[in-house]
């Protein structure tokens, strides 16, 4: 009996715990994703056109793709733009090893060789607001994979919204990505950069993956891709979405 109560407790404990840290990220998302929108904002109010507000590139010495532009987007005001006539880019992306084995090199660095723009909060780049309406979360991501922001905030896995191939990581928080296994096929997911374009995508399947199927996680032709772990750990719950014009 003194084993199984240690074990109740030692399991509420742990219940508790991870209620705080779903509670706690989502608080740290939750001040950071305000403060894009305030800066998108204010981008907008400046004379009324989408200014870039900081950017970088940076390169990276890894494996590389060839992919074609995306054929639409919208920009802030809802227009649809087109560009089936754009020119192949070359995407960057890296030779990932283990899904939560953080980088810590300047290899981390990746995107494509296009530009992005990328809004810097207290010394740390965000590529822009992913949004769920059907489970209803609102959350930056952040403009590279590093195991410890995980639990602030969705990292950029691999890939670009800019050439169609984005991955992006969560920890499994109610918060974060921990309910993305009730998406359904044909939910909406939209992606707003930090110049106010928004790129709309829909659900196609959800599958999982073991936690070492690196290869997997990449295979694919997906416009976007978001990932997280199952509660024990073991394996990967991996939603794919394509592009879709705006409604």
């Amino acid at each position: 009996m003194l084993a199984g109560a240690v074990l109740l407790i030692a399991a509420l404990s742990l219940a508790v715990w991870n209620w705080y840290e779903s509670s706690h990220s989502g608080e740290i998302a939750a001040e950071i994703r305000e403060e894009l929108k305030s800066a998108l904002s204010a981008s907008e109010i400046s004379d009324g056109e989408n200014k870039p507000i900081s950017t970088t590139v940076v390169p990276v010495q890894t494996q590389q793709t060839t992919t074609t532009m995306p054929p639409f987007y919208t920009d802030a005001a809802g227009s649809v733009i087109a560009s089936e006539n754009a020119a192949s880019q070359t995407t960057t992306r890296p030779v990932i090893a283990d899904a939560w084995e953080a980088y810590t090199t300047e290899d981390s660095f990746y995107m494509a060789d296009a530009e992005e723009t990328w809004y810097e909060i207290d010394g740390e780049w965000y590529i822009g607001l992913l949004s769920i309406p059907s489970l209803q979360i609102e959350l930056p991501i952040f403009n590279h994979y590093v195991y410890d922001q995980l639990r602030y905030t969705p990292c950029r896995y691999a890939g670009s919204y800019l050439t169609d191939n984005m991955i992006v990581a969560a920890h499994n928080y109610n918060t974060h990505f921990g309910r993305i296994r009730q998406l359904d096929s044909g939910d909406l997911v939209d992606f707003t950069d930090m110049q106010g374009n928004v790129y709309h995508y829909q659900v196609i399947q959800t599958e999982i993956l073991p936690d070492t199927a690196t290869a997997e996680m990449e295979a694919g032709d997906w416009d976007l891709t978001l990932f997280t772990c199952t509660l024990s750990g073991a394996e990967r719950v991996t939603v794919r979405c394509n592009r879709i014009m705006s409604q």
